[in-house]
């Protein structure tokens, strides 16, 4: 049971942290493409 617990909080963390990621992505992009344009 707190194995289980344990995985799935591991793996909720690495969605945030895949998805912080990728927000700063985007935002480098878009900030890019405002200078550009």
């Amino acid at each position: 049971m707190q194995i289980c617990q344990l995985a799935m909080s591991r793996r909720i963390n690495e969605v945030l942290r895949y998805e912080s990621h990728l927000r700063n992505i985007i935002h480098i992009l878009s900030a890019h493409y405002n200078d550009k344009y």
